[in-house]
């Protein structure tokens, strides 16, 4: 009886084992990264939106932080944005097994005195919503959306100013205004001359002669005969044209002739 309980014992005790690891590597097969990105843009002339001349900053700090009813953050950590204002933040893994947790984090536009761009008031702070953008394998994805600085004040121009889709400006190259950013210098260094090249002393290389054409002369077909009939010619009208009297030859007055003197007949002298 004994040996009955402990085979059951030993069974129940492996079939345990084995459910624990078939959780274990259904839990690890669930887990996935996720990635927050975002974008940050100068609202030059407070549109509260992406307007003509507004322009994405590179260098911005923002914070992500997760919590979990405390007042110190499970987690936080900083990032700052690309040359095309876009920055990126992966979070553990191993912390992060459902996207429900996203709830309860948030991320933060930090304020930046050491940047160089004279737009550094937060506008957008804050943003605790999430878009999910992708999932690619084990990467998901999720968008916080756009944050924005403004100037002190928004310049004279911006009276003409046109609200624009910022992610069809994202395609376009960092632009800023006159009146926020130096005057780039139109004046170029002088250009140094170049050393003259080397005379390069290529020897003239013969070509080949060409190999002689052996074509044979195909002689070309005879003409086929030509029968042509000959049509005859229709006969010529008849041309009765009257006839024309001509005028009279008028008379011709002929001088007499002058008689011509005689010949000279020498005397015949008979032969000797």
């Amino acid at each position: 009886m004994s040996s009955k309980i402990y085979g059951a014992v030993l069974l129940l005790a492996i079939i345990t084992c084995f459910a624990a690891a078939d959780a274990l590597h259904h839990d690890d097969a669930h887990l996935f990264s996720v990635r927050i990105v975002g974008t940050v843009f100068c609202d030059t002339c407070y549109k509260q939106q992406f307007s003509k001349n507004s322009y994405f900053i590179s260098g911005a700090s923002v914070a992500v932080e997760c919590r979990n009813n405390k007042q110190t953050p499970d987690f936080r950590t900083e990032a700052k944005t690309n040359k095309y204002g876009q920055f990126k933040v992966e979070l553990v893994p191993s912390i992060f097994h459902s996207d429900k947790q996203l709830k309860r984090c948030s991320v933060t536009l930090l304020q930046n005195e050491e940047q160089k761009s004279p737009c550094k008031l937060v506008s957008t702070a804050n943003s605790s919503s999430f878009t999910l953008k992708s999932k690619k394998g084990s990467i998901h994805t999720y968008s916080a959306g756009f944050f924005s600085y403004r100037p002190q004040s928004p310049p004279s121009f911006c009276s003409q100013d046109v609200a624009t889709d910022p992610k069809s400006a994202l395609k376009a190259s960092l632009k800023s205004s006159k009146d926020l950013l130096p005057p780039i210098p139109l004046e170029t260094p002088p250009l140094v001359p170049l050393p003259p090249l080397p005379p390069v002393d290529v020897p003239s290389v013969p070509l080949p002669p060409l190999p002689p054409v052996d074509v044979p002369l195909v002689p070309l077909p005879p003409l086929p005969p030509v029968d042509v009939p000959l049509v005859p010619l229709p006969p010529l009208p008849p041309v009765d044209v009257p006839l024309v009297p001509l005028p009279p030859l008028p008379p011709v007055d002929v001088p007499s002739l002058v008689p011509l003197p005689p010949l000279p007949v020498p005397p015949l002298t008979p032969p000797a």
